[in-house]
């Protein structure tokens, strides 16, 4: 159809267009992290918060999703040796709806 994304072929799980959606990660860190960048994408805007620490306000991002079209440094003090929180909040306003980030540490 008209204005599908390639994306969407990835997607592992339904999300309502129209709507807002959270998720929750746990991860941990080794000692020695310089580091952390948080990169994905989403369809359509993304809020992302290490350890409630706010890392970025509303990110509007129009057209279709592309895999690390966006791309945060976590300053220094928002994340811990062991065991850390990822909580990303999405809003998709119409259409399609996507999805995923990933966490890299010394890239």
């Amino acid at each position: 159809s008209d204005g599908y994304c390639a994306i969407q072929e990835t997607r592992l799980t339904d999300w309502p267009v129209n709507s807002d959606i959270v998720v929750r990660r746990t991860f941990t860190l080794p000692n020695g992290v310089i580091t952390l960048r948080i990169a994905g994408t989403v369809d359509n805007d993304v809020q992302i918060y290490l350890n409630g620490n706010l890392i970025t306000d509303w990110v509007v991002h129009e057209n279709c999703a592309q895999p690390d079209d966006l791309s945060f440094i976590a300053p220094v003090g928002t994340y811990q040796v062991g065991t850390n929180l990822l909580t990303i909040r999405a809003r998709d306003r119409g259409d399609q709806s996507f999805l995923d980030y990933r966490v890299t540490i010394n890239d």
